[in-house]
């Protein structure tokens, strides 16, 4: 077997860190990069939805005062929530 100095041992073992910190910097990029892409995506998502609550509170307008379409869109987003909240603690369980 070949003696290692503890030089060789120390220039191996820098050259190891070397390598393991450019392979960090590369996943630790790549994460931010789709963490961006999760919150534009999540952003559109919100968006989507005021708009799709804005279209349903106009269409209720047209036909009940709007007083009554505020508090049924309000209803409607209470009973959506509710339902996702008893989904993720079903999930959870």
């Amino acid at each position: 077997m070949k003696e290692v100095s503890i030089a060789q041992y120390t220039i191996a073992l820098l050259e190891l860190f070397e390598a393991e910190g450019r392979n960090l910097k590369k996943e630790v990029v790549k994460t931010g990069v789709l963490l961006g892409f999760i919150f534009l995506g999540f952003s559109i998502l919100f968006v989507s939805v005021i708009f799709l609550l804005w279209g349903i509170y106009s269409f209720f307008i047209t036909i009940m005062s709007p007083a009554w379409a505020g508090v049924s869109i309000s209803g409607i987003c209470f009973i959506i929530a509710v339902m996702i909240f008893g989904i993720v603690k079903w999930q959870k369980q």
